[in-house]
């Protein structure tokens, strides 16, 4: 079981949680240890992160298998925002050789990030920013209507868990900023 703290501006307590699960309860004592209460049941992992993604991210998947990057999301504790197949049908240009190794890395965090530690946002003070394995920085915030969302992709499925990390499903592909500008149509007006 992993065990993360997030410290948030503002708060006096780091939130607790397992497994991206949020321990509402601690240290209830019992003969012989102690309970902590979490907020859902945990299921164990279905596999690592690529073996999550093939069955539920087949054209992420994919895309991972075209950069050559299979062995590396293998290892080590990642968080993966990973397109659903749909978020591919939105951009209107195909993702050349030379950009599918940043465009997968701009999707992958070092470290594990859970929805639970991402609070309402009230302005610029409750926004988490993280950088990408690309460099990009992301921000993630969560509306007051509860959506959670990482810069303007909606993370429409939180907390899959990996045995190597966590993998959050997103409406939209998060393209680096490089890519955004090289790839905008080009039209007669020009502001």
């Amino acid at each position: 079981l992993r065990v993360n703290l997030h410290k948030h501006f503002g708060h006096p307590t780091a939130l607790a949680m397992v497994q991206c699960a949020r321990i509402i309860q601690s240290d209830g004592k019992v003969c012989g240890g102690r309970v902590h209460t979490i907020d859902r049941v945990l299921t164990p992992p279905a596999g690592d992160v690529m073996v999550t993604l093939q069955s539920k991210h087949p054209k992420f998947h994919a895309l991972i298998q075209r950069a050559n990057m299979e062995k590396e999301l293998s290892e080590g504790l990642l968080t993966v925002l990973a397109p659903v197949d749909s978020a591919f049908d939105k951009i209107e240009f195909d993702i050349s050789d030379d950009d599918v190794e940043s465009v997968v890395r701009n999707h992958l965090i070092e470290s594990p990030l859970c929805c639970a530690s991402v609070l309402r946002s009230s302005g610029f003070l409750h926004e988490r920013r993280v950088r990408s394995n690309y460099g990009d920085a992301l921000s993630f915030h969560r509306s007051n209507g509860g959506h959670i969302y990482a810069n303007q992709a909606a993370i429409i499925g939180c907390d899959q868990a990996a045995t190597n990390g966590v993998v959050h499903s997103i409406d939209s592909l998060i393209l680096p900023r490089n890519m955004k500008n090289n790839n905008k149509k080009k039209s007669f007006w020009v502001f």
